[in-house]
């Protein structure tokens, strides 16, 4: 496509879904109506959530950061805290679920959202005896009641089985559809979802280790999708994995290697709580997570919970497990999610025999850092006196992506003469430098080249380039406007074979064309640029006679150099030259009035030329006194 006006992108309005923003999770509802919005630096705590459970959450916003809607498991209650329309009475496990909600954009839509949760389920709606968990989709329309959204399919069964109660996602590689991944509960099966436009797909994927699960705690993707770690309470363990989106296993997603992580310490409860710092180097578990009591009845601490970091770097049993280190023990410590400021939030409990729960967040502020580099603070997240409880958001991990944004200036393209293109970036922040020289999110292309943009802000660097290139309307399609046919002939006109659409005066579409006639012949030549009109005339070549003597002498006879047929609107040049060759007479425009004045009799030689065509006539006439 050629475009022929100036255009103009808002880059920020170009960076939809599912290039992400870095801001769909900026808005943290949860617990007893605890909140933090990380829209503000630093976050903010917030008080208007309507949550009120201890172990389910899950929150959207839009890629601005503006909260959209928000579910404790049972209700849906949109951004002005109102139940959403349809938005009661949610299938989804909300006891001891980890992670049994999650919100995923519908792929292709800009106003549609799934959310997928866990639910118990009986043999009589299974079907079966075996399956005792069926996982659920609701579809949320954003577009519905003024932006408020209404939930528009409630509690649809996507596939039974038996699952725990653990749900998390990551954008695939096309940029567009998610991966939505559960584990079984009566084994080590891994279920891996599709999640398209289309609906979502499954497939079965075995595990590297055997047994059936009692109880299991979080499973996260690292931020760009290639790892995949599940918290194993019951066994005591926690298995990291790389994940593949395409394996040998007929092409299916699944998992290629894994280490187990064992020797976990506390004497109650093995690790439920694990998170992966930004960048993938580093998984922080918790173990203990079941031990809500912070003292006997001696009142003596417990401590029961321990915070370990494992670093990843090098992917082996024995490295992975010897490089444990114990950034914390206190008491009970629980879930932790990624945040869009960097830190990893951790949940927690202090239960104390016969009085109220006392509930906390905790924060690793410098995850990417090895030890206590991490900056670990107990105690560092404020939720202004509302219940934590367990229930921390659970997000598409590839929100939490650092630099999850791109800068996309468009495929590269052709302009017409005359267009533009013109950039504006400034909803990014942050600075921006254009082929090295221009600073400035604005920007206007108009001429051809290649341009790339630069954009640094805080930590992240992108760059795009974009080659644009300029074509023109149709060129003259004569480089004259008269032509000369000789009796009998034909001229070939052969225009450019620039993809141009060509229509004659006669109704003819072809490039190549024969002309065998005289007369007034006009070819149009469109392109996407514009359009071309040119005439040509054609004139017959008439022949000329030319004398081979004349005799000015005055008595009106033959007195002038006579070329018959030269005045029939041809345009003829005269040279006449002497024996010696010297040039006598010269006329550009001959009109039959050379007369000889000054010359003696003689022979002398004639040279005429067409000025039009360029034919030459020599001869010699005779000069008789």
């Amino acid at each position: 496509m050629f475009f022929k006006r100036s255009l103009i992108f808002l880059l920020l309005c170009i960076v939809t879904s599912p290039l992400l923003a870095q801001k769909e999770a900026n808005n943290w509802l949860f617990g007893g109506g605890a909140g933090l919005d990380f829209n503000y630096t630093p976050v903010q705590s917030v008080t208007y959530g309507k949550t009120n459970n201890s172990n389910v959450s899950a929150c959207i916003s839009d890629k601005n950061g503006k909260l959209l809607f928000y579910t404790d498991g049972s209700n849906i209650w949109g951004a002005n805290n109102e139940v959403m329309e349809n938005g009661t009475d949610i299938r989804c496990y909300t006891s001891n679920g980890a992670q049994s909600a999650i919100i995923i954009p519908k792929p292709g839509s800009e106003n549609n959202y799934f959310l997928f949760t866990i639910d118990e389920v009986t043999t009589s709606e299974s079907g079966t005896s075996g399956a005792t968990d069926g996982l659920f989709c609701a579809e949320i329309d954003m577009s519905a009641n003024n932006g408020n959204g209404a939930v528009i399919v409630k509690n649809r069964v996507r596939y039974f089985h038996n699952y725990v109660k653990s749900l998390t996602a990551r954008l695939a590689s096309n940029q567009k559809d998610y991966w939505l991944v559960l584990h079984a509960s009566d084994s080590h099966n891994y279920l891996i979802f599709s999640v398209t436009e289309n609906g979502e797909g499954t497939a079965n994927v075995t595990g590297f280790t055997g047994g059936t699960l009692f109880m299991a705690g979080q499973m996260k993707f690292s931020p760009d999708g290639s790892r995949l770690a599940f918290a194993d309470v019951s066994g005591r363990r926690v298995e990291v994995f790389d994940f593949q989106e395409v394996t040998s296993n007929g092409g299916r997603p699944g998992f290629s290697r894994v280490v187990t992580i064992n020797g976990f310490l506390s004497a109650t409860f093995g690790p439920g709580g694990l998170e992966f710092s930004p960048s993938g180097k580093f998984l922080y578990v918790t173990d203990g997570t079941g031990m809500y009591m912070c003292c006997n009845t001696a009142g003596d601490p417990l401590k029961e919970s321990y915070l370990y970091q494992f670093d990843l770097s090098s992917f082996t049993d024995a490295e992975v497990n010897a490089s444990k280190k114990i950034i914390h023990r206190n008491i009970a410590m629980s879930k932790m999610q990624l945040a869009p400021d960097g830190m990893i939030y951790i949940a927690g409990r202090k239960h104390v025999f016969n009085t109220d729960p006392g509930d906390f967040l905790s924060v690793i502020k410098a995850p990417d850092q090895p030890g206590d580099l991490c900056d670990f603070e107990y105690l560092g997240g404020n939720t202004k006196g509302r219940m934590v409880l367990d229930a921390l958001p659970n997000f598409v991990q590839s929100f939490l992506l650092p630099c999850n944004y791109k800068i996309d200036l468009g495929a590269d393209t052709t302009l017409c003469e005359g267009a533009t293109l013109t950039y504006n970036l400034d909803g990014f922040g942050g600075n921006f430098v254009w082929n090295e020289n221009v600073a400035g999110p604005a920007f206007t292309i108009g001429a051809a080249g290649t341009y790339t943009v630069k954009h640094e802000k805080e930590t992240c660097v992108k760059l795009d380039t974009i080659v644009v290139q300029y074509r023109y309307k149709p060129a003259p399609a004569f480089d004259k406007d008269t032509l000369y046919l000789h009796q009998g002939s034909d001229i070939m006109i052969d225009l450019p074979g620039d993809g141009s659409l060509v229509r004659w005066q006669d109704g003819a579409t072809i490039p190549s064309y024969i002309i065998r006639d005289t007369g007034l012949f006009t070819v149009t030549r469109t392109n996407d640029c514009g359009t071309t009109t040119n005439s040509l005339r054609v004139l017959p070549v008439v022949q000329l006679k030319v004398p081979n003597a004349f005799s000015p002498n005055g008595d009106g006879i033959n007195d002038f150099f006579v070329v018959k047929g030269i005045a029939d609107g041809q345009s003829w040049s005269l040279s006449v030259f002497n024996r010696w060759g010297g040039e006598v007479y010269r006329n550009r425009q001959y009109n039959n009035t050379f007369n000889g004045k000054g010359l003696d009799a003689g022979i002398y030689v004639y040279l005429l030329k067409n000025n039009k065509t360029g034919e030459v006539i020599k001869g010699t006439v005779a000069l008789l006194r």
